[in-house]
C-alpha cells in the first residue's frame, strides 16, 4: 500500500472508530453474525444497502478525478453493487423494485451532499463500508 493510501486509511480508522462501534451494536447486524436473521429481514437489509451502495459508488465513480486519494481507493474491487445484484437476484429480489427506506434515502442523499462539498470525505464511507465486508 502506497503511503498516501497508508496515511488516508489510518486517519479514516481513527475517524470512524465511533461510527464502527455503533453499528456493530446493531440488532439486525448482530443477528446476521449469529446467523439468527430471518431470510425476509436479511432480503430487506440487502435491498436497502444496494441502494445505498449504489448511491455511493456512483458518487466515488463521479469523483475519481477530483482527488489522487480516491483514483488509488476507489477501485474496482471495492465496489459491491455487482456482488449485491447478484445477492438480491438470488433471493429474487429486482432491485429496481426496491422501496427506498427512509434511513437509506438520507444516507444516499448524504452522500450526494458530500459528492458536492468534500468529495474526497467518501472515502469515509467506503472505509466504513470495507470494514463491514471484511470484518462481517
Amino acid at each position: 500500500m502506497s503511503e498516501l493510501n497508508s496515511s488516508i486509511m489510518q486517519r479514516l480508522k481513527a475517524e470512524t472508530s465511533d461510527l464502527h462501534s455503533h453499528a456493530e451494536s446493531r440488532a439486525l447486524q448482530k443477528a446476521i453474525a449469529t446467523g439468527d436473521v430471518d431470510r425476509e429481514a436479511f432480503s430487506a437489509y440487502l435491498g436497502q444497502l444496494y441502494q445505498v451502495h449504489q448511491s455511493l459508488e456512483s458518487a466515488l465513480e463521479e469523483s475519481r478525478e477530483v482527488h489522487p486519494a480516491i483514483r488509488a481507493l476507489a477501485t474496482a474491487d471495492r465496489m459491491r453493487v455487482p456482488d449485491l445484484d447478484r445477492d438480491l437476484a438470488f433471493f429474487g429480489l429486482d432491485r429496481d423494485q426496491i422501496a427506498t427506506g427512509g434511513a437509506a434515502r438520507r444516507l444516499s442523499a448524504r452522500i450526494q451532499e458530500i459528492k458536492t462539498l468534500d468529495p474526497v470525505a467518501l472515502l469515509g464511507a467506503l472505509y466504513v463500508f470495507e470494514g463491514s465486508t471484511n470484518g462481517g
